[in-house]
């Protein structure tokens, strides 16, 4: 699986919130209050070390080694979306056209 940047994940979900939005069902009003999101992360690390020998400048014996390891993490978010109400301050986003945003 291809690695994907966090700022990727957090614009995709943007994207699905805006289609959601513009795609809303009038009759069921939806509000949404968090989005968790849970990520895993594996750091790895390289260490490579060699050692030679030479003998009088005639045989060279030369030896390398390379370790390698990682680790998986798990990063949890927690996201509170809002959107610009009419006054511009954020509001709860909510997920119909119908229903009127509270500016609390």
């Amino acid at each position: 699986m291809e690695p994907i940047p966090l700022s990727a994940a957090v614009a995709e979900i943007r994207r699905e919130l805006k289609i959601a939005m513009l795609t809303a069902d009038d009759q069921v009003a939806l509000e949404v209050s968090e989005i968790e999101l849970e990520l895993t992360l594996e750091i790895g690390r390289t260490r490579t070390g060699g050692a030679g020998v030479a003998v009088l400048g005639l045989a060279d014996a030369k030896t390398d080694t390379t370790r390698t390891g990682s680790q998986l993490h798990r990063i949890r978010l927690t996201l509170l979306p809002k959107t610009n109400g009419a006054s511009g301050d954020p509001v709860s986003l909510r997920l119909s056209d119908a229903d009127v945003v509270d500016e609390d």
